[in-house]
């Protein structure tokens, strides 16, 4: 190495060179080099997803399902409400039920909890009722009440949480890399010279290949190529996944006898080793001395599949005990099977299972083959063992055909064995007729009753607005037939049924009641979060959410939207032609990112113009030139006189003055504006008065 001047000289001896070229007649130095000597170009081809800065949260909403069912010799009425408010950066909820009948009424609270997301590190802090997220697969999920932190990928949508493939080449000259998972198109990439490495997320899951194809300037094509196995049991390598839980268990749910008992404590954490080692970790210990504590391990075997292994160890008072789980998978585009065993000693207890009702042993069997432009054959078995009662076994097997304009057809046999046996066969026939209307027929034939014979006919109910419809013609079955009709204030659906005799009928009732911005707006039920849109003066204008019709807004410009999805970019936009003439439109879509269970208030750029038209002469009385410039005193903005001397001008107030400026003149003149039923009135004839320059 050569210093000189600050500056660093290597000898190119140093350096890989494939060829060295030096031309005396111009005095300049042609070096190849390897390309191995760049730094490799580091490209990530991902889904695209829309995601943004969450807004905050505000809004308070009460859903509500009513509904009440009148038989030959019964009744019953139930109510079901829930009360979502947003407190500082969280939301707080209710739920809570009631039930009556002929012999008794009983009103319930069903949970409480208070839910702050951040979405800077994909966290959830959750207080109130919960429910665990156990660890490995023989842990069991338990409904609590008490404190919960845990991971929450749903905060970034399209995050890619599984190992994606990566594919490593050298360009020696400007190329374009072709990326195609199981000979699908993904995405198309330009790649300057030297080495690279491409990751490009799966767009199956099981089995695959992932194809590059680099063609540089030249013409040239280059091919290379990988197997992967995709699973929702593998992590991301360097990626975590972790819940930790502190309170009280609650038993008997939605019972009369639901309350909360023992104190515990319990965690999970999954992080990913590598492409094809996923480990993970859990424990739980409650009051009383029960504690648990497993592990489990996910390899997966790239063109092969994914074997998994769970250990669960439990301590109490009445000794320890061991539970073992073992697994198998293999998925692909035309053959899948999975293979699954899990043991447990006598001694093995778990966090909240009656000891009465503990598993011994599961094993169960899947396999499944796709038959081109035929269908698919799927088989299953399982069995399984519990401390009490006999052995139960379920074989399966079932083929269906791919959809088609003779519809599709599902046939299954299923058999259970136990203290005694059981069959069913069915055959179950989807018609579709057009548009949003289909039919269906089914048959089912069982061992120990009569069989059943159904017929079908149903129409969707539309996103938007709309009534939807169902009837049922059937042997052995319930003749039925049901109406769902839904606005934008909520939905009612009313059915009748008949059966051996005996009839019934029920009528329903679902919405939402919403405060933001200092009023109560009437909408459908909330499932995710929603959004108020706001256009001052302008009603009936429609609203889309991405670009489905949702709700128009009322006269006083407002617009509840129930049903945004939480954590993305939704797509809200406008129905232009419904704006007046005299709106100024700016953008005509927005894109907010509500967070959970909360609502967001939504601003367009659209406001009132105030605009006129009006004839300008000069001093003289002779017209202004077209082309001239018109402007409010003291606006940057400005308008062209057209011919004969009119003049269009925004942004008026009760009293203006405009400058007007062409050649070499410039002149002066007040107008005075009051508010017309014109959408642009006209003003009239004004003479300009000249001002020197």
């Amino acid at each position: 190495m050569l210093i000189e001047d600050g500056i660093v000289y290597a000898p190119l001896t140093l350096l890989k060179i494939v060829s060295l070229t030096f031309d005396e007649r111009t005095q300049s130095l042609d070096i190849i080099f390897d390309a191995s000597v760049f730094d490799t170009n580091q490209l990530a081809v991902q889904p695209k997803y829309q995601s943004g800065d969450f807004s905050a949260s505000e809004g308070l909403f009460v859903n509500y399902d009513l509904s009440m069912t009148r038989g030959s010799s019964f009744h019953s009425e139930s109510i079901f409400s829930e009360f979502g408010i947003a407190v500082g950066k969280g939301i707080a909820l209710l739920n809570v039920a009631g039930v009556g009948n002929d012999e008794s009424h009983r009103f319930m609270r069903l949970e409480t909890s208070y839910t702050q997301d951040s979405p800077s590190d994909m966290t959830v802090l959750r207080l109130g009722d919960s429910i665990t997220r156990p660890a490995t697969s023989i842990g069991r999920p338990l409904r609590f009440g008490g404190i919960q932190l845990a991971t929450d990928f749903r905060m970034r949508p399209g995050m890619v949480t599984m190992p994606v493939p990566t594919l490593s080449g050298q360009a020696a000259l400007p190329s374009t890399a072709e990326i195609y998972v199981n000979n699908v198109l993904q995405n198309s990439t330009a790649l300057p010279p030297g080495p690279f490495s491409i990751t490009t997320a799966p767009i199956v899951i099981g089995d695959g290949e992932v194809l590059l194809r680099v063609r540089d300037i030249a013409g040239r094509e280059e091919l290379v190529s990988g197997r992967f196995y995709s699973s929702a049991a593998l992590l991301a390598p360097g990626l975590s996944d972790y819940s930790f839980e502190v309170g009280k268990l609650r038993r008997n749910y939605a019972l009369p006898d639901d309350h909360y008992e023992k104190l515990f404590v319990s965690g999970a954490y999954r992080r990913g080793i590598s492409n094809s080692l996923t480990l993970e970790v859990g424990s739980s210990l409650a009051a009383g001395g029960l504690g648990e504590l497993l592990g489990s391990g996910a390899v997966a075997f790239p063109g092969v599949g994914v074997a998994s292994l769970a250990v669960g160890m439990s301590h109490d008072q009445d000794g320890s005990g061991t539970n073992f789980a073992a697994s198998f998978e293999r998925r692909s585009r035309q053959a899948s099977f999975a293979l699954r065993s899990e043991r447990a000693d006598s001694s093995y207890r778990q966090l909240g299972v009656d000891p009465l009702f503990r598993l011994r042993a599961l094993d169960t069997a899947f396999a499944s083959y796709r038959f081109e432009e035929m269908g698919t054959l799927g088989l299953s078995y399982t069995r399984q063992q519990r401390v009490l009662g006999e052995a139960l076994e379920i074989i399966s097997a079932s083929f269906s055909t791919p959809a088609s304009r003779l519809g599709s057809v599902i046939i299954s046999a299923l058999q259970s064995r136990s203290t005694e046996n059981n069959y069913a066969i069915s055959v179950f026939w989807s018609i579709p007729i057009g548009g949003d209307i289909s039919a269906s027929l089914s048959q089912i034939s069982h061992q120990r009753s009569s069989d059943t014979t159904v017929l079908q006919a149903q129409k969707n109910s539309p996103y938007g607005e709309g009534i939807g419809w169902r009837l049922q013609a059937a042997a052995n079955a319930a003749q039925q037939a049901a109406i769902l009709a839904q606005n934008a204030y909520g939905a009612v659906t009313a059915e009748a049924a008949s059966f051996r005799g005996e009839s019934s009928a029920r009528i329903g009732v679902s919405g939402a009641l919403v405060r933001m911005s200092e009023r109560w707006f009437p909408t459908r039920r909330i499932a995710g979060s929603y959004g108020l849109v706001h256009l001052p003066g302008v009603q009936n204008a429609r609203v889309y959410v991405d670009n489905q019709f949702s709700t128009r807004t009322d006269s006083d410009g407002y617009a509840l939207l129930p049903r945004l999805r939480p954590y993305v970019l939704n797509h809200v936009s406008l129905e232009q032609s419904d704006l007046p003439i005299d709106m100024r439109i700016d953008q005509l879509i927005a894109k907010p990112a509500p967070g959970w269970r909360s609502g967001v208030v939504i601003n367009f750029a659209v406001k009132k113009v105030r605009a006129a038209t009006l004839h300008v002469v000069d001093s003289k009385g002779t017209d202004i030139p077209a082309g001239a410039s018109v402007r409010l005193r003291g606006v940057e903005t400005s308008f062209a006189v057209g011919r004969d001397g009119i003049a269009y001008v925004e942004g008026l107030s009760a009293d203006n003055v405009l400058e007007i400026i062409w050649a070499d003149r410039r002149c002066e003149v007040s107008i005075p504006y009051l508010p017309s039923d014109e959408i642009i009135p006209y003003l009239g004839e004004f003479a300009c008065q000249d001002q020197s320059k």
